[in-house]
């Protein structure tokens, strides 16, 4: 069934609701260029969201 319903929304090119808020070009530009504090407080997401994100788009953290 999961699966099922994975593809129906990848035919139609939607995103399931426990996907979240797709990220903006413009919030993944401030990725990397300030600590990820301010990117969660500027954003309005989570730290933890602001990490994954990072890491999952290979952008080195701010500072090393």
């Amino acid at each position: 069934t999961r699966e099922r319903m994975s593809e129906a929304h990848r035919q139609r090119g939607t995103r399931p609701p426990a996907a979240g808020v797709p990220w903006t070009v413009d919030e993944e530009a401030l990725l990397g260029t300030m600590k990820d504090s301010d990117v969660a407080e500027r954003t309005g997401r989570t730290l933890p969201a602001v990490r994954d994100r990072r890491y999952a788009l290979g952008v080195a953290v701010f500072g090393k």
